[in-house]
């Protein structure tokens, strides 16, 4: 029993002794781990950071490459701007350039025009000038008969009488008085070629100044070529007419006028008569008639200034039509002949003129997929 007890000891003391020493092998290999675990930490600490500097710098990097792409792109677009203001300020300058000769070819043919009639005008007032002294030296001669003839007739009162003397005597009487009526007619010629040589050297040349006046529509477009066109031979139809009324005092019709080109000016795009014509009707409330003639030359001016070429390229026309679902449509032309009525004729034209604006507006509202 003691010896069991003694053996049980034993057994009891080495097992002690081999769980102190696993204990402290436990400890050791514990600390081992917490030592390798807070190196592993350390070094998941150095890689979080460098990898958060690394994102930061190549997200600044990423930011300034942005930046420096959105100044290229900004520098690119204003040159293109610029590059495309440069293309059409010398596509300005070009329209000038031809308006200006266009302007300069017109006054130089007017200039010329004017200078012939000034010319023929004085020619008619020279040829007159010696058809009245040829009449008046005819009328003098005239007279000296008629002055002989009444001596002698005074001489022959006493004599019995001669028919072939009192013949004699009456055809002279009826040649003076022919003379006498061709010298007041030739008169009259001379005083009406000299008021016309003097309305002629009163009108002042033709200038035209300022820059062309250019309209805002798209005259590329055949539509607008063709109201183009028309617009061009009715404004100085209706500049003549205003003048014209002026003079004869029709002032209700020059107010029509003045309403028609307010209207049609500013369909075309061309906003420069507007002012003008304002002041003339202002002008005509006012009856300050005498500022009334000024503004018309002006009108006429600005209508000299207008810049069209009826020669220019065309835009193709797209019509709006697929091979698919419709045929191409019938190009023949469409003629209409104009009623006696002058204001039917001239509702009709407008009508015209309504019509081809419209289809334009409708085309491109086809061609914009507003349906």
């Amino acid at each position: 029993m003691q010896n069991s007890l003694s053996e049980a000891e034993q057994k009891l003391a080495q097992e002690k002794q081999s769980h102190e020493h696993t204990d402290g092998a436990t400890v050791d290999q514990i600390s081992n781990m917490m030592d390798e675990l807070n190196q592993a930490r350390m070094l998941s600490d150095r890689e979080r950071k460098s990898r958060e500097k690394m994102e930061h710098d190549s997200h600044e990097m990423l930011q300034a490459i942005v930046q420096e792409l959105a100044t290229a792109q900004d520098e690119l677009a204003k040159e293109v701007e610029q590059r495309q203001e440069i293309e059409e300020k010398d596509l300005r300058n070009q329209k000038n350039l031809r308006a200006a000769l266009t302007r300069a070819k017109k006054l130089t043919q007017e200039q010329k025009q004017y200078q012939e009639r000034l010319e023929t005008t004085n020619r008619e007032l020279d040829q007159a000038k010696s058809d009245a002294e040829n009449f008046a030296r005819s009328e003098a001669i005239t007279k000296e008969q008629l002055i002989m003839l009444q001596e002698k007739l005074n001489e022959l009162e006493s004599a019995p009488p001669d028919p072939k003397v009192e013949q004699e005597l009456e055809n002279a009487r009826r040649e003076a008085q022919n003379y006498a009526r061709a010298e007041a007619i030739a008169q009259e010629q001379v005083a009406q070629l000299k008021a016309q040589l003097s309305t002629l050297e009163s009108l002042p040349l033709l200038e035209v100044g300022g820059p062309p006046i250019v309209s805002s529509l798209p005259l590329n477009h055949p539509v607008m070529r063709a109201k183009m066109k028309h617009f061009m031979a009715r404004l100085f139809q209706h500049l003549e007419l205003m003048e014209t009324s002026f003079n004869q005092e029709k002032y209700l019709d020059l107010v029509v006028v003045c309403n028609w080109l307010k209207s049609e000016t500013q369909s075309m795009g061309i906003e420069d008569f507007m002012e003008p014509t304002h002041e003339v009707e202002l002008l005509l409330r006012k009856q300050e008639f005498e500022s009334i003639p000024s503004k018309i030359a002006e009108l006429k001016e600005l209508a000299h200034r207008i810049e069209f070429d009826e020669n220019a390229p065309l835009s193709p026309l797209e019509l709006p039509f697929t091979k698919d679902s419709r045929e191409a449509p019938d190009t023949t032309e469409v003629f209409y002949d104009l009623p006696t009525n002058e204001k039917k004729a001239e509702l009709l034209e407008n009508f015209i003129s309504q019509v081809g604006f419209h289809l334009m507006e409708m085309q491109a509202d086809w061609q914009e997929q507003k349906v």
